[in-house]
């Protein structure tokens, strides 16, 4: 069972396309690695995480047995909180693929910038909200 806190605010809201989340959340846990902030907010969050073993016996379900907690602190871009919530899963996903990616990109990048700001339209289920320059 893995469980997500935000310890700081944020605006914005996810009501829609979960499924995307685990692709975004790893763009901007990669970007924030290798590029940081590029003056964006950042906000603290933590990721709270159990392990859970089911037993069975047979195809009936016998017991559940938790182990102990762990929290992980750390530091986020604030317009992808929503997103890194709704994916729990991807702080232990391989980003390198998008590591390689935002280097390229740098800070500057209105490519990146327009990216960043579809993916989290997409996510909240608004139109795009850059459309030229891509």
């Amino acid at each position: 069972m893995t469980n997500w806190k935000q310890v700081a605010s944020q605006s914005g809201g996810a009501n829609s396309q979960r499924a995307f989340a685990d692709i975004a959340a790893q763009w901007a846990l990669a970007r924030y690695a290798v590029l940081g902030d590029c003056g964006d907010p950042v906000t603290t969050m933590i990721h709270t995480s159990t392990p859970v073993t089911d037993w069975y016996r047979g195809r009936s379900f016998e017991s559940r047995e938790y182990g102990s907690t762990s929290e992980t602190e750390f530091t986020a871009l604030a317009g992808f909180a929503d997103i890194l919530i709704a994916a729990p899963g991807t702080l232990r996903a391989d980003i390198g693929r998008f590591e390689r990616i935002a280097e390229a990109m740098g800070c500057d990048s209105d490519t990146r910038r327009a990216m960043e700001g579809n993916m989290r339209a997409y996510f909240d289920g608004r139109l795009p909200v850059f459309r030229s320059g891509l």
